[in-house]
């Protein structure tokens, strides 16, 4: 889904754009860290790319990046490393997409 809303745009997308967003926003609260890393990326690829049809989707973004952002970490991935770095990765991502709506999206959003 990253890649339609990345390589297709929300020109191409039309109407399904915002459902092609809603599916994405939805992983923002996976236990699984790579899907919260892959639709924060998708939340930053849609600010970055996605004009003023960002603007229809805009707050369940922040919604979704703000449930990624405070996502806690579960006691047993602290005992594995590389399951520890995933999660920081996907934390990462979303602190990067809200930087990019911030950049992009300014006139959509309460600052």
């Amino acid at each position: 889904m990253d890649d339609m809303v990345e390589y297709l745009g929300p020109e191409v997308l039309g109407a399904h754009y915002a459902n092609v967003a809603t599916q994405i926003i939805k992983f923002c609260a996976s236990p699984v860290a790579a899907l919260r890393q892959a639709a924060s990326y998708g939340i930053g690829v849609m600010a970055k790319n996605g004009g003023a049809h960002f603007s229809t989707v805009v707050n369940q973004c922040l919604e979704g990046l703000r449930v990624s952002i405070e996502y806690q970490m579960p006691a047993s991935i602290k005992e594995k490393k590389s399951k520890a770095k995933q999660f920081n990765h996907a934390k990462d991502n979303a602190v990067s997409a809200l930087g990019k709506i911030i950049r992009y999206q300014t006139a959509t959003i309460d600052t």
